[in-house]
């Protein structure tokens, strides 16, 4: 069970959650946007990341170390499937954490969700 919105495509939220998973395991936390405030601030609290995931079209996460040093950005784009991720920093921390959830995205493409391919489910 994930608290993420219900309306939130199958395929994302399993992408999102991997890439939240991957944060989390390296000890550093996320900050929100959703694109009008920050809605949660340097959190490790899976919960209360993915309800404010997804507010509105975009979700933007702030990547901090444990130390609390910017890390980098994610920008998320809802209802893109597969490609939920749009874009982040580049750079050596934000590869090797974004790499791996990017390369599992890639294996969600064409997978069926429920009755629908993912692909279905986003054109509703």
């Amino acid at each position: 069970m994930t608290n993420f919105p219900e309306y939130m495509p199958q395929v994302e939220k399993l992408i999102v959650n991997r890439l939240i998973s991957a944060v989390l395991k390296a000890g550093w936390t996320i900050s929100v946007f959703d694109g009008e405030e920050w809605a949660l601030k340097v959190s490790t609290n899976r919960a209360a990341i993915q309800a404010e995931t997804a507010a509105t079209d975009e979700t933007t996460y702030r990547i901090r170390s444990a130390s609390g040093e910017a890390l980098g950005q994610i920008w998320l784009v809802h209802g893109n499937g597969t490609d939920v991720i749009s874009d982040y920093t580049d750079n050596g921390d934000m590869d090797l954490l974004i790499d791996p959830v990017m390369e599992y995205a890639g294996t969600q493409e064409g997978k069926v969700f429920g009755r629908f391919e993912h692909s279905e489910i986003e054109a509703r």
